[in-house]
């Protein structure tokens, strides 16, 4: 026959039975979370493209730019905050990076990366009519940051399409490349 607890021996087996009860519950809570960050891709493609490094290596090569505010998609207002650099629907948008000088000089880096490399054509050209838009606005109160923006220029690969405006585009252009292709 079973022994019947005391009430010392039922209090101590309640709170063994609640601290497994929690301990289960926070570990599934862990589970839950670190499975949400994991993106998985059946289609097999790559999906190493690391956008914080790859905006490390461009902002390196732009040499001494001004002090830069940065928006992306990981942020909770990211896919909201899109619109300012790109025309280009998100549902298209893997995830981007926005970076942009803070005192509104013509200053920015902006990588898009896609979900299919065949929108690659649409989103240069979003980001052309995005350095339309800053000329035009630059030309109305700063003409010298006008022709800085001028010199912008986009550029593509795989499914990554950048946006360059700093001194030496070429420096980035090449970063970016760099990093795509190893």
């Amino acid at each position: 026959m079973a022994k019947k607890l005391n009430k010392k021996g039922q209090l101590i087996y309640r709170r063994l039975f609640a601290f497994f009860a929690i301990f289960t519950v926070y570990l599934i809570c862990i589970m839950l979370i670190t499975s949400c960050e994991q993106k998985s891709n059946d289609e097999g493609e790559d999906t190493d493209i690391k956008l914080y490094e790859l905006r490390i290596a461009m902002t390196e090569a732009a040499g001494n730019l001004p002090a830069m505010s940065v928006v992306d998609g990981s942020m909770e207002s990211g896919e909201e905050l899109f619109p300012y650099l790109s025309d280009l629907s998100y549902e298209l948008v893997d995830d981007y990076f926005f970076s942009y000088s803070s005192d509104g000089s013509p200053y920015e880096l902006a990588v898009i990366l896609l979900k299919d490399e065949s929108n690659a054509k649409f989103a240069a050209q979003s980001l052309d009519e995005h350095i339309s838009k800053r000329v035009a606005t630059y030309s109305t109160y700063k003409p010298g940051y006008a022709d800085a923006a001028r010199k912008a220029s986009v550029v593509s690969y795989g499914r990554c399409v950048a946006l360059i405006m700093c001194d030496d585009n070429d420096a980035v252009k090449e970063a970016f490349r760099s990093y795509l292709e190893n």
